[in-house]
């Protein structure tokens, strides 16, 4: 058993109000928060310290405070309705991950979506200065400064055109 894990809080009303909800006032080994912090926070930090994982210490410093309202534990009801959410979120996520970055992960960091978001976004564009802009530029130069710039968004783009193109080419009648 790891060092946190001896360690649980201890509930009461901050101040002794009926009105005022349940809080952690300190933890089993007799710590406790000073009277300008805000119990559950200062829980999460106490278990940090003795070395808890990062999502014990999240549960104290998120979740409990939406999923447990009284000192008796945890409200079912609340629970059901988080993780109806939670699981609502995480499988829209997936849609808009794969559709903007090709990625279906939702917990998949955000620097990851954004840079594979912003490489599709990339090609795109470059699919559509070929596609659209290069048909309507004249001359050989220009031509190829169109190219190059498409080039500069993806590498690869005027290979790909040029593919695209041999296919719709080979499907007319």
């Amino acid at each position: 058993m790891n060092a946190w894990e001896t360690h649980d809080p201890l509930f009461g009303r901050i101040p002794d109000d009926p009105a005022e909800p349940w809080e952690v006032r300190a933890c089993s080994c007799l710590a406790k928060p000073a009277a300008e912090d805000d119990g559950r926070s200062w829980f999460a930090s106490h278990i940090e310290a003795l070395g808890a994982p990062d999502y014990m210490v999240g549960y104290w410093q998120f979740w409990s405070v939406l999923v447990e309202k009284t000192a008796n534990g945890i409200d079912r009801d609340q629970v059901a309705r988080e993780l109806h959410d939670y699981n609502v979120v995480m499988a829209e996520a997936s849609k808009v991950y794969d559709e903007l970055a090709g990625l279906s992960k939702p917990n998949t960091a955000a620097h990851h979506v954004i840079d594979a978001a912003r490489t599709k976004a990339d090609e795109w564009h470059a699919e559509l200065i070929l596609a659209d802009l290069l048909p309507l530029v004249e001359g050989e130069g220009a031509r190829q400064a169109v190219i190059d710039y498409a080039e500069t968004l993806h590498p690869g783009a005027w290979e790909e055109h040029q593919r695209a193109t041999e296919r719709r080419v080979a499907m007319q009648p």
